[in-house]
């Protein structure tokens, strides 16, 4: 069966036994819709989570017990992430009031998350696919005394718990995850923790890196921002050259001069992405190119922006991926 009735008060320690995220419903009757729909949910992830439930006296009796060291239980739902199982040990409580109201399928996977998690690819896959943003957490595995303090890990679980609903918070090391840390435009040295956000783990998303200190007040503002849209994404930038290119010349565009000089520019541009490997046949081509339409003056330009160095804004070059191996050449009309 999807759910598996309990009938005695000590049958709840099987049930802790058994499973390493147990979810438990506690309800005055089964002839409720809040039931029904609890019985639902176990169908729907019978195949990820045990459910189990406890009606009239023996719920009363285990609401009144409660887990240890938590208050006294409403009727409702229970999931408990088992600290022997390697989970933190957390409870999660859902009233009976609030059942019709939540997408209990939603509530369970992401409550059966821990607060702060160690980054996997199973554990990305399962971020993924309940489709909560993730909170890239990097230490620096790479030193001695690298982890942080229990104040910052204190903040960070409390916001884990706030934001849970929509936000997942993932611990990376540096020695493994640096590549990350570029697309958040983060530095590469960093003494406690550096922090990102994202929609997703997708290289293509927007990115955020947080700038502020590691205190949970200024860290639920910039993750409050994040999630009202309000953020504006810096991308990852190789030096702009020292001196501008004229008519005749091909300009050399960089992350942080994309925008103002390319997206925003008065005057049509033809612009090359490219790595930088594998280049000199078509850089030829294009100074070439530019000497030819030197004499339009300022109207058209020839430029080109190296995709390895520099990160760019997806959704204005739609087609142009940034791990592309051949150039690709990109006409933007002027404004």
């Amino acid at each position: 069966p999807a759910v598996t009735h309990l009938k005695f008060v000590n049958e709840l320690a099987l049930l802790h036994a058994e499973n390493d995220v147990p979810v438990l419903g506690l309800f005055p009757s089964i002839e409720s819709p809040e039931y029904s729909a609890y019985e639902f949910a176990a169908r729907t992830l019978r195949t990820e989570f045990n459910f189990s439930v406890a009606v009239a006296e023996v719920a009363e009796a285990l609401r009144v017990a409660g887990p240890p060291g938590l208050p006294t239980l409403t009727f409702g739902l229970v999931l408990y992430r088992e600290e022997r199982a390697g989970k933190d040990g957390s409870v999660e409580l859902l009233p009976l009031e609030a059942m019709l109201a939540t997408n209990l399928t939603q509530w369970v996977r992401v409550r059966s998350l821990d607060d702060i998690q160690e980054y996997s690819w199973e554990k990305r896959t399962e971020i993924e696919r309940i489709r909560v943003a993730p909170v890239c957490l990097f230490i620096d595995d790479t030193q001695a005394n690298a982890a942080p303090s229990t104040h910052v890990l204190t903040s960070l679980r409390s916001l884990a718990r706030e934001f849970k609903e929509e936000l997942a918070f993932v611990m990376l090391n540096k020695s493994t995850s640096s590549y990350m840390l570029e697309d958040y435009v983060l530095p590469a040295s960093f003494s406690e923790m550096a922090i990102g956000v994202s929609q997703s783990f997708d290289y293509d998303v927007p990115k955020y890196g947080y700038r502020g200190a590691l205190e949970e007040a200024p860290l639920r503002s910039f993750l409050s921002s994040f999630l009202r849209d309000e953020l504006k994404q810096e991308f990852k930038s190789a030096e702009a050259p020292s001196r501008e290119s004229v008519p005749g010349e091909v300009f050399t565009y960089v992350g942080k001069t994309l925008e103002a000089q390319v997206t925003q520019a008065e005057e049509d541009i033809l612009l090359c992405f490219h790595s930088p490997y594998g280049f000199d046949k078509m850089n030829a081509t294009l100074r070439r190119l530019a000497v030819l339409l030197a004499p339009l003056g300022s109207a058209i330009r020839v430029g080109t922006f190296d995709t390895m160095n520099n990160g760019f804004n997806s959704n204005a070059f739609p087609g142009v991926d940034k791990y592309h191996s051949d150039p690709v050449l990109v006409f933007v009309g002027g404004r």
